[in-house]
This record gives C-alpha cells, sequence and structure tokens, in this order.
C-alpha cells in the first residue's frame, strides 16, 4: 500500500470544554456592541442552560466577557483586545506599510524576487508587509506578522546594522543562543554580517537560515534621521552574485527615495563583492 492510499482511521471530535468557550467568546464578538443573552447563545451552540452559564462566568472571570446583571447581557471584555494589541501590533504600522507599498511593489516588479519591509517592535525583527515577486521561490522564507531576533534574515540583520555598536554588541550576544535556532546561524555569522554592512553599506544574509536561499537588506530612516525600518530582497543564492547584489540594491536605493523615507548611506567605495 503506498503512502497516499494509507489513511488513518477517522476518530470522531468531541468539542473540549475550552472549545466550546471559544465559540461562544466568538458569538458575542459577531453579537458586537449589542452583545449576547445567555439563552440565546445556549441554543445558538446547542449547549445546555447550564453549561452555557458556566462557561461564560469562567470567560468573565478571566476578563474575556464582560456581563452586565441589570440587562444580562454579555459582550467582549477587555482582555480580547490586550491580547489582540500584543500579538497584532501590525495596525500601530498602517502608515509606514502604505507609504512603503508602492516601493515594495516597484522593487520586486523591477527586480522579479519577493521584497520584505520589517520594523523594530519589542526589540525584535517583525516583518510588517511583503511583495512576492515573479522568480519561482520554493520557499517562504518570512511571514507578514512575523517575528525574528535581530541578526535573524536580510531585514532584521539590516535593522541590527543601523543600530550604534554598542547596542550591536549588547544584541548579539544576548541573541547568540536563540541564533542557533535558525538553521546554520550564529553569534559569529550575524558579527561578521554587521562588518559587511559597515564596509559594503548594506548587509547579505548568506543562506545562514534556508538552505540555497539568501537576502540583501537595507535600513531606512525617516526625516528626523530615527530608523524607520528596513527593506530586504530573498531569492535563491545563484541570483546573488557581486553584480547581482550591486544592481539589487540599487533598485532597492531608487525606490526608498521615491518614498521620502532616507536608505542608509552607501560607503564612499561601494563595493559589492565577497
Amino acid at each position: 500500500m503506498s503512502l497516499a492510499q494509507h489513511r488513518e482511521p477517522q476518530q470522531e471530535h468531541r468539542p473540549t470544554s475550552l472549545g466550546k468557550a471559544l465559540r461562544l467568546l466568538r458569538q458575542v464578538a459577531a453579537c458586537k456592541d449589542r452583545g449576547a443573552k445567555l439563552s440565546w447563545l445556549a441554543r445558538k451552540e446547542g449547549l445546555a442552560r447550564a453549561t452555557a452559564h458556566r462557561l461564560l462566568r469562567d470567560l468573565v472571570s478571566e476578563s474575556f466577557l464582560s456581563f452586565d446583571p441589570y440587562t444580562k447581557v454579555y459582550r467582549v471584555g477587555p482582555a480580547v483586545a490586550n491580547i489582540a494589541a500584543v500579538a497584532s501590533p501590525l495596525a500601530q504600522f498602517d502608515s509606514l506599510r502604505a507609504a512603503m507599498a508602492p516601493a515594495l511593489e516597484q522593487i520586486a516588479g523591477t527586480l522579479g524576487d519577493s521584497t520584505y519591509l520589517s520594523v523594530l517592535c519589542h526589540g525584535q525583527a517583525l516583518c510588517i508587509d511583503r511583495k512576492i515577486g515573479s522568480y519561482p521561490l520554493t520557499v517562504n522564507t518570512l511571514d507578514v506578522g512575523a517575528y525574528r531576533p535581530l541578526g535573524a534574515g536580510g531585514g532584521s540583520l539590516a535593522l541590527l546594522a543601523a543600530l550604534p555598536q554598542e547596542e550591536r554588541d549588547r544584541v548579539i550576544s544576548e541573541n547568540a543562543d536563540l541564533y542557533e535556532r535558525y538553521g546554520k546561524l550564529s553569534k559569529a555569522k550575524v558579527a561578521a554580517s554587521v562588518k559587511h554592512f559597515d564596509r559594503d553599506g548594506y548587509t547579505f544574509n548568506r543562506a545562514f537560515i534556508i538552505p540555497e536561499v539568501g537576502a540583501i537588506g537595507l535600513p531606512f530612516f525617516d526625516s528626523r534621521s530615527e530608523l524607520a525600518g528596513a527593506v530586504s530582497v530573498a531569492t535563491v543564492l545563484t541570483r546573488l552574485g557581486p553584480e547581482r547584489r550591486r544592481e539589487m540594491i540599487t533598485a532597492v536605493r531608487h525606490a526608498l527615495q521615491e518614498t521620502g523615507y532616507r536608505p542608509s548611506p552607501p560607503p564612499e567605495t561601494f563595493d559589492a563583492t565577497d
């Protein structure tokens, strides 16, 4: 029997108490400001009234729901908003994403390679946007909303490289153990990559994380000369030779200059050689 023909026996799925509580929470959220009452929620989810009441009470005690004892109405509680604010901080970068969208489109269109926008958030690199290029890259290197420790990846390296030397050293030292979770990345390779930035004006991830897939990165700054984010371009190593990297960095710089943001200045003698 082939693997394709083999099937594990189907097991009947029985909703747990957690699953039932989450569905009740979803139903209350769908009612928005008007909220929902116990009897309606129990009928909607096919639960015994006592069971629904117990689960709703637990959700209230943990602040996922609020309950008005006078109107008998349940509404979404503050814990939901607090978790959403921590888990999905993308909304605070909406203006940057909008401002940078044309640049990302331009870079991905010109180079044909996937282009990413990353920012500093909670001491890490957060990917807030990406544009997929026409060149077929079989692996997804970075998802929107994903965090990486500073130094892990093209954009993350660029953000790290834009920091003052003392802060760079501290971050690299603190993240040493984390780097080892990302493919063949190491503290030494991150430190060397930062030196590459100082010499050549851009960062270069030489397939440290995903075999045969590398990336270049470039930080950019706002009108107050404060670090605003980093743009990275990922592709296979065969498309990352010295001349190709020169072409990529030139395209990224040109696109950034049209947004009003300022890319990091190139070194006095720009050299894309290894």
